[in-house]
């Protein structure tokens, strides 16, 4: 059995979903959090292959970027989905999540304040809209693809967990399918009972 070592911030972020993986797999991992300083530290020395956290160390061998780290934990733990086409779609979803949580970042952290203004206003009245009318569009039944949950079913739920109330009351009244998926992601035992002892972060 390999040994895993996960490195990030102490948050969710983009370390979340391998977190969430692991956990729903029931595979140990060492869950390793930095804060600022840790970090300033570890990337002057050069400690990870592309600057940027996560890394996953896998019997030592370190692995970068989020979405390759999530996507090897989720085939690690077979939790891509069940055929190839099945994994396409769960990877087309993850890429959605993906790109509406940049979009978010970006106009979080942007400093001009009027391009922030601007940024957000879009955002919120369309990137966020219509990316939840598509999700729904592609979600199949109980899960967003086949008949069991997928790592796509993991990143959806930490998206969600993410929002503002008035956000996710939004979902439950116009989005049903949506919604259910991420109630059903939040009920599985694994999920509930990390989602219930994990650190309490700031994001």
């Amino acid at each position: 059995m390999p040994t895993y070592k996960l490195t990030y911030f102490n948050g969710r972020g983009f370390g979340e979903i391998t977190r969430m993986i692991f956990k729903q797999a029931g595979v140990e991992f060492e869950d390793v959090r930095l804060e600022r300083d840790e970090w300033t530290k570890m990337k002057e020395k050069g400690g990870t292959p592309f600057g940027q956290l996560p890394i996953l160390e896998v019997d030592g061998k370190v692995l970068s970027q989020s979405l390759a780290i999530a996507r090897f934990a989720a085939r690690e733990t077979g939790l891509q989905g069940k055929t190839s086409f099945d994994q396409a779609i769960a990877e087309s979803a993850v890429e959605a999540v993906s790109e509406v949580f940049r979009a978010q970042i970006t106009a979080h952290f942007e400093k001009d304040e009027a391009k922030k203004a601007v940024l957000q206003e879009k955002f919120n009245t369309e990137t966020r809209p219509a990316f939840h009318s598509n999700m729904s569009k592609l979600i199949a039944g109980d899960w967003i693809v086949g008949n069991s949950v997928t790592w796509a079913d993991l990143l959806l739920l930490n998206y969600f967990d993410a929002l503002p109330e008035e956000i996710k009351n939004e979902i439950r009244k116009s989005y049903p399918k949506f919604a259910k998926v991420v109630d059903n992601v939040a009920a599985l035992p694994n999920i509930a009972k990390w989602v219930k002892e994990r650190p309490v972060t700031e994001f």
